[in-house]
């Protein structure tokens, strides 16, 4: 693809459009990106991520936002494509550094709203809700939401007019004909703006490697009149509490057999009552159950909608699995349904609730072929379609994992694009775009913001480095005594282990360790050196190399010198 130039952009007074990656380029989740034009910047979405195994004891993943920061007097405003984490999740974040003006739909911005009510922010957020089809003025842009399907109500693609010409930003995005609101994606609107000139399309990758097209939300239907027809036990549905379309069939299936619905997770209970207060999920009040009350309902009346399709640790459906959910305690002849697909990465944890389900005697349907789950982004033939329509000069895969991305590329090469005007860009990239030409511009340094409890911040790579050190070797500490008038050893060393265990099973291996102590403090005291952080890291060091040379674990050691 296209190679790294700069100094066709450094003449002065030129009219540049740059792209900004902050988030969500070789990565599902944090997506964040900005559309700079002289002194104006338009950012689009503003979403976290969850974290890796390999991220012990990390709540949530942020872009980093000091290049906004930095140019806080240059922000017109945030446009929201739809109400999912990875695009809304880092908002209450952003809005502690600027008070930005917030665009979305009407679903969206409730779902901020309720995110912003447990957060303390400096100043009122201003939020402003957009419909399809309005024009929305930020400074030098012109902003057109076009609806779009996904897996959730209300979610938009933007048509951004710049002085240099249109972007088009598809966020998340399926073709779906027969979609469950009957809000069908406006596929004549981007067809619209193919034919007027698209300079720059930033497009959903997340399928790239998906033959075909995304089945529609609807046919999950069929799937969900064979199984919530059960007669012999309560049913537990777990999906994505996002997922309204998927609830709503929930609900009406509930219905159409006579049952009684209860709600089960913080997360679904919030999203399931902002919804139906905005009009977005419909449903007869009589038909709710609070958890509390589910003992007085026959099982085979019985369903419950719950959270933990992805096995979160702390979710529902993960706490049932356990023995641990105060109201629900799974037994023989409950229908557990998991409906929805592994997000990568969470595929051990999902597994690991699944075997637990079954222990306890559930009946666990959760894999894809039974079909009561499609995806909310499309496939291959979904992605030609919008290119075939939109036909833009310059094309950049967004949203997806790097191997999505190039998938993508190709699709676009596919539909005529051509290869030098295609930019596949990673985290921290940027696009200069001028009348004549686009290129690679400035690299934005940028690094993963980690939320831990109430640390936003704080927490470096170095520090989980020791994290999963301490989780994969253990801990030993090791304190010794010094004369404190000529440092002169006053004691064996006392060695204390924490996951590591050798104390009570080797004691050749003890013995050497307090030998190796002893040694270096020796060495000091001969030498003079009284330099206790030298001598502590000396010791970590040299009892590190012995115990992995004869143990192959490499544990985290602390020396503690004590003066007596």
């Amino acid at each position: 693809m296209s190679k790294t130039s700069f100094r066709f952009f450094r003449k002065k007074g030129s009219q540049q459009l740059q792209l900004i990656h902050l988030g969500g380029q070789g990565e599902i989740g944090k997506n964040m990106t900005l559309l700079r034009y002289g002194g104006n910047i338009l950012i689009i979405d503003c979403g976290m991520k969850f974290p890796d195994d390999d991220m012990p004891g990390v709540d949530k993943l942020l872009p980093d936002m000091s290049y906004v920061s930095k140019h806080k007097d240059l922000v017109r405003g945030l446009i929201l494509t739809h109400g999912h984490e990875d695009h809304i999740g880092a908002i209450p974040y952003l809005l502690r550094e600027i008070n930005v003006p917030i665009y979305g739909t009407k679903l969206t911005l409730g779902l901020v709203e309720r995110k912003l009510k447990e957060f303390k922010l400096p100043k009122k957020p201003q939020l402003h809700i957009i419909k399809p089809k309005d024009e929305i003025k930020l400074g030098p842009f012109v902003v057109e939401p076009i609806r779009v399907c996904h897996s959730i109500p209300d979610a938009v693609a933007f048509a951004v007019r710049t002085p240099l010409g249109i972007v088009v930003h598809t966020g998340d995005v399926k073709i779906d004909y027969c979609p469950i609101d009957k809000q069908q994606i406006d596929l004549p609107r981007f067809g619209d703006l193919g034919r007027e000139g698209v300079l720059l399309m930033l497009s959903d990758s997340t399928n790239a490697d998906s033959e075909g097209s995304t089945p529609s939300e609807s046919t999950v239907a069929k799937f969900f009149d064979k199984f919530l027809d059960y007669k012999n036990g309560r049913i537990l549905v777990a999906s994505f509490a996002s997922n309204i379309h998927r609830i709503q069939q929930v609900f009406d299936y509930a219905a159409k057999y006579g049952k009684k619905v209860a709600i089960s997770g913080l997360s679904m209970q919030a999203v399931t009552e902002k919804a139906k207060e905005l009009g977005y999920l419909h449903y007869d009040s009589e038909i709710l159950v609070k958890l509390n009350d589910i003992s007085r309902v026959p099982h085979n009346k019985l369903l419950i909608i719950t959270t933990g399709s992805q096995g979160e640790p702390m979710a529902a459906l993960s706490r049932m699995a356990a023995g641990e959910h105060k109201q629900i305690k799974i037994q023989k002849g409950d229908r557990i349904i998991i409906s929805a697909t592994p997000i990568p990465g969470n595929e051990k944890a999902i597994y690991k609730t699944i075997n637990n389900l079954c222990r306890l005697g559930a009946e666990v349907i959760y894999e894809e072929r039974h079909g009561l789950h499609v995806s909310g982004h499309g496939a291959i033939e979904d992605m030609k379609m919008l290119l075939k329509l939109v036909k833009p000069k310059y094309f950049v895969p967004a949203h997806g994992e790097f191997r999505h991305m190039v998938a993508h590329a190709k699709v676009a090469e596919q539909c005529g694009i051509r290869p030098e005007n295609i930019f596949i860009d990673d985290n921290g990239d940027s696009l200069v775009i001028t009348k004549d030409k686009a290129v690679k511009g400035p690299k934005i340094p940028i690094a993963n913001i980690f939320v831990d409890g109430t640390g936003v911040g704080d927490i470096s790579p170095d520090i989980l480095r020791e994290r999963n050190q301490l989780a994969e070797g253990g801990l030993i500490i090791v304190s010794t005594k010094v004369a404190r008038s000529d440092f002169k050893v006053l004691s064996d060393a006392e060695i204390e282990t924490k996951g590591f265990v050798f104390v009570r099973t080797n004691e050749d291996l003890m013995k050497k360790s307090k030998e190796i102590v002893r040694s270096v403090l020796g060495r000091h005291y001969r030498q003079r050196n009284r330099s206790l952080p030298a001598i502590s890291q000396e010791i970590q060091k040299e009892l590190g190399k012995y115990i992995a040379k004869k143990t192959e674990r490499r544990p985290v050691i602390i020396a503690i010198i004590n003066q007596a």
